[in-house]
This record gives C-alpha cells, structure tokens and sequence, in this order.
C-alpha cells in the first residue's frame, strides 16, 4: 500500500466514524483531545501522502480510545457510568477499528502488514 492509498484509507476511517470519534475524543480526554483530533482531521485534509506524524496521531487516539492516555480527571465519568453503558461498547468498537486500521497501514519502515504476511 502506498502512501496515498494509507492517506485514503485512514481519511475514510475518521469520516466513517467522525460524529462517534468526536463524542469519545471529549469524553475521555476532554477539549485538548477534541482539538488534538480536529488537527488530525484537518492534516489528513491537506496533505498529499501519508506521513509518520498521522501514524503517530492515530497511535495517540487508539490509546485514548483504549484509556492508556485517557484524561487524568475523568473519574467522575468512570463513576458515573454503567459498564453495561453504550458508551463503553462505542470505546470498544473504535478501539478495535482503529487497530484494523493501524494494523493495514503497517509498520512505517515497510509495506502493510498485509503485504509482509503475504510474502511470508
């Protein structure tokens, strides 16, 4: 896959999933997420190719959204919610989304996974 091809691929991911990515972004990690995730929107806008800096953007939202890098003082929420809650079903599918995603980029020093596990 190349660059463009991973540039397509991780913009249809955040339009696919946009209203659902935005919701959790302030949820778990409040508005220096929200922003941190309307950047990434925005960079993937412009650029012309796939960069390490995506990678690491939408590195940094699969942790938030697998609470490694959650909000510091979001206990309150934690408390608040039901684990039954579709809140955290919604955490969990993006999760998994995201690591389908970052798993068909690829490392970034070669092609997609899918490539190396083809040639193996």
């Amino acid at each position: 896959m190349n660059g463009k091809q991973k540039l397509a691929r991780a913009k249809s991911f955040v339009a696919q999933n946009d209203i659902e990515l935005q919701h959790a972004t302030m949820l778990l990690g409040g508005a220096p997420a929200l922003l941190r995730l309307q950047r990434l929107r925005s960079k993937l806008q412009k650029d012309a190719t796939f960069f390490v800096s995506h990678r690491h953007a939408l590195q940094w939202l699969r942790g938030l959204l697998s609470l490694e890098n959650s909000y510091e003082d979001n206990d309150e929420f934690f408390m608040a919610i039901s684990p039954n809650d579709p809140i955290i079903w919604m955490f969990c599918e993006l999760t998994e989304a995201i690591d389908k995603l970052l798993y068909d980029l690829g490392s970034p020093n070669s092609g997609s996974a899918s490539a190396l596990s083809a040639a193996a």
